[in-house]
């Protein structure tokens, strides 16, 4: 397969992930996490469609690219956010640095999306941005390389990529080269439309997510949120939104069944809770579902696992206090 910077990315010289650096000034956490693992590719292009977010886009496009043998050729994601200049482009590739706008709650949990995702599906990516006014200008980094980081430099876009929304165009634009495991392009477009599907359907009223031109919808298991609650404590505010489905067949996204409690970030699903010690005839009831969705007041007490989410004991606690069983069963009975 030919590689995508011998066939359309050449330009800067690609260097090492882990030896990047640069950082804007004083945006640095001192309390940065452990470099993410993502361990599927929907958990890789989730994070990438949370970076966007937080740059205030209205619409991202994930796209696909398939070859002569029906494999994956290149994969991007690509949205009209905020944008931005040479130095933020440089410093948005270096672990540990984030280029946030410090003004509001983010989708993204600890600023690593990049450069930690795109290793998860390919070994080489280019990242292209621009500001309001202004062109495009790009770095590229490799994985496994050593040197430091170039500057970004001014880079026409591929063409295979499609148009911006509305005829304009795009502000950030990421291209991966990817991996030759990831199997066919059909199978990869079809599993993230489903999966993404899931975990950003309760952000389409405010976001146009789609991949290759495909609008993602709500999962028919997902279909329809019913009534909802809140509950604010020393956890910031949780709202729990309930969904009924008139269908009794399990859909498994990852292989794992999303029956029960489903846990959310500012709208946006994370997964199932694990280990819910509050009412266990909801995990076995088929119709419907509650997300639990957390302000990111609460990010210290949720912890990622393998396929969902797990909350700190206090937590459960918490809600019991609250009387979150008696909430669940008013919300089931309005639901049905």
């Amino acid at each position: 397969m030919t590689t995508m910077s011998a066939a359309f990315v050449a330009g800067p010289r690609p260097v090492s992930a882990s030896a990047l650096s640069f950082g804007r000034s004083g945006r640095r956490s001192r309390l940065r996490p452990a470099r993410p693992r993502f361990p599927t590719p929907t958990s890789a292009f989730a994070a990438l469609i949370d970076n966007a977010l937080d740059a205030r886009a209205g619409h991202v496009a994930v796209v696909v690219r398939e070859d002569a043998d029906g494999g994956v050729a290149a994969l991007a994601v690509l949205d009209d956010g905020v944008g931005m200049v040479p130095e933020m482009i440089r410093a948005a590739c270096a672990p540990g640095a984030s280029c946030r706008l410090g003004d509001g709650p983010h989708f993204a949990r600890d600023g690593q999306g990049l450069p930690a995702a795109p290793f998860a599906l390919g070994d080489r990516f280019t990242l292209w941005s621009r500001p309001a006014r202004g062109s495009f200008c790009a770095v590229a980094v490799s994985q496994g390389l050593t040197g430091p980081v170039a500057p970004a430099s001014p880079m026409e876009l591929p063409v295979f990529l499609p148009p911006g929304p509305d005829g304009s165009a795009w502000r950030t634009v990421l291209i991966i080269e990817p991996r030759r495991d990831l199997g066919p392009a059909s199978a990869l477009r079809r599993r993230l439309r489903s999966d993404l599907g899931f975990l950003f359907s309760r952000l389409s009223r405010r976001v146009t997510l789609s991949v290759d031109s495909v609008p993602l919808r709500a999962r028919r298991d997902f279909a329809r949120l019913g009534p909802s609650a809140e509950l604010a404590g020393p956890y910031g505010l949780v709202t729990l939104s309930s969904i009924f489905s008139t269908s009794a067949r399990p859909v498994a996204t990852d292989g794992v069944q999303r029956w029960g409690l489903i846990g959310a970030r500012l709208g946006r699903r994370l997964g199932p809770l694990g280990g819910n010690p509050l009412w266990r005839p909801l995990d076995a009831d088929r119709r419907w579902r509650l997300d639990l969705d957390f302000s990111p007041d609460a990010d210290a007490v949720l912890r990622p696992c393998a396929g969902g989410l797990e909350l700190d004991p206090a937590v459960w606690s918490w809600l019991g206090r609250q009387g979150l069983t008696t909430v669940m069963t008013r919300l089931r009975d309005a639901s049905t």
